[in-house]
């Protein structure tokens, strides 16, 4: 029997919202940033609300260089986060650097 995954499937006893913090050091590469953006992003897509929201921090707070040179913004710094996961409503940290 095959059974057929539908997007109302998480309405009625959703999820909570998961939170995911990108760390960015310099030199990190840009496209794994943005491939896993956009994976979050389909996923809000697919169910059709936010499943999950991100943020992306620095040990400074202050924009990160890609290793392609763009400068990409950041929500804080890490101790900054730090004080922000320690809340109930924690999500992942995870990090994304220059190998």
């Amino acid at each position: 029997m095959v059974h057929h995954w539908s997007p109302d499937t998480w309405t009625s006893a959703a999820p909570e919202v998961g939170m995911v913090t990108f760390y960015l050091t310099p030199g990190f590469e840009l496209l794994a940033l943005s491939s896993a953006l956009e994976v979050l992003k389909l996923a809000n897509r697919a169910v059709r609300r936010d499943v999950f929201r991100w943020r992306t921090v620095s040990h400074t707070g202050e924009a990160v260089n890609a290793s392609c040179g763009i400068s990409v913004a950041t929500n804080g710094d890490l101790a900054q986060e730090r004080r922000y996961q320690s809340h109930p409503e924690t999500g992942n940290f995870s990090g994304v650097r220059r190998r």
